[in-house]
């Protein structure tokens, strides 16, 4: 029988490591088992990759960045081809390609759905300074226009979903959480091994942060916390932080004992390396990069934002704090300095509940049965 064709428009990619890039990664190579899959993404400079099966079509960028990124340029003729010869349409998100993707799904009568890997209208108003009121406001309308063109739209949780409703986005949706490969994201044996493997001391007490560096991850928080922390645990303490975006000098005072590794790859070993994972963001969906330091079984201490509630039971599998408050997470932190069996049980905790619940093999199967 012949494979549906299945057009997958998403406005990051290769060579960006993000939640969408590595949900990408997962899914499109089982996916294309099942259907002829075009991906449309951004053509940003630097490595890419090429999928077994998979027609990449990458879309030119403007020279200027928005916040720490290049916008693709909007290419109608092209996308309109896409979507014309494709049967169903699978949007990620609602920049320049993913909005020219559901206009032209809704006028060619293509099927379209779309997963919320973000909320646009809190993401994208974060880099309009004193305009933020009124870029939230143009936002959600754009959002609600575009994403109301969906047959259905996937969620990774019910709060994400009633978010949705709560800003009268309508089609059917079914919540869809992410998966978490515990094969290789998992603890090691020797945490001591683990720090040396990547240079740093086996006594060293190792606070880390995995995701984009951009002012939605508030590391500006982390970095008040952090300070304070050196004050009391002196020479002990390094703060690793992985990940690709906006120069950290720009949003921490003093690089003093801060590690800064670009976005990889090779995610797990520097989570394994660490001792405490931090999340500090004010805007998240699912937070690939927590529930991945979770699958490592690390403590998390991470704010109360998107996804994160639904598996960090607080006191039990990790600490939740409140957002832009660097005391409280100062505080969180020492409590698992001071208490080595605590980190150890919470980190347990964490793994458990990762492993669960959280399966790709069943993420993949239930956007395959939806997708028809």
């Amino acid at each position: 029988m012949k494979k549906k064709r299945l057009l997958i428009a998403s406005d990051t990619f290769l060579p960006r490591w993000d939640g969408v890039t590595r949900f990408l990664l997962q899914i499109v190579p089982k996916l294309s088992t099942k259907y002829d899959i075009t991906l449309a993404v951004p053509d940003f400079k630097g490595r890419g990759m090429r999928m077994n099966n998979v027609d990449i079509v990458k879309i030119p960028c403007y020279n200027y960045t928005v916040d720490d990124m290049h916008l693709p340029k909007f290419k109608p003729g092209t996308i309109k081809k896409l979507v014309r010869d494709s049967d169903i349409v699978f949007i990620q998100a609602l920049g320049p390609i993913g909005l020219l993707a559901a206009r032209y799904a809704d006028k060619l009568k293509k099927p379209l759905y779309a997963y919320s890997h973000v909320i646009e209208w809190d993401l994208y108003p974060k880099v309009a300074g004193r305009f933020r009121k009124a870029l939230r406001a143009i936002t959600l309308a754009i959002s609600r226009h575009f994403y109301n063109k969906c047959d259905f739209i996937f969620v990774p949780s019910e709060q994400i979903e009633k978010l949705l409703i709560y800003n009268r986005i309508t089609p059917q949706k079914k919540v869809i959480p992410l998966g978490v490969d515990t094969k290789e994201f998992k603890p090691l044996k020797s945490k001591g091994s683990a720090k040396k493997r990547i240079r740093l001391r086996p006594t060293d007490i190792v606070i880390g942060f995995v995701g984009r560096i951009g002012w939605e991850k508030d590391l500006p928080t982390l970095d008040k916390a952090f300070s304070a922390l050196q004050r009391k645990y002196r020479g002990v303490l390094r703060l690793l932080v992985v990940g690709s975006g906006l120069p950290l000098k720009r949003l921490f005072r003093s690089l003093e004992n801060v590690i800064h590794i670009k976005a990889t790859s090779k995610v797990a070993k520097y989570m394994q390396a660490m001792d405490i994972f931090v999340m500090p963001s004010l805007s998240e969906t699912s937070s690939l990069a927590t529930m991945e330091a979770m699958s490592c079984g690390l403590p998390v201490v991470a704010t109360s934002v998107g996804c994160i509630p639904y598996y960090i039971d607080n006191g039990r599998n990790g600490f939740l704090f409140p957002p832009q408050d660097p005391a409280v997470l100062a505080n969180k932190i020492s409590i698992l300095i001071d208490r080595p069996s605590l980190r150890n049980s919470m980190g347990n905790a964490a793994r458990k509940t990762i492993s669960k619940k959280y399966s790709w093999d069943r993420t993949i199967k239930e956007l395959s049965d939806m997708l028809g």
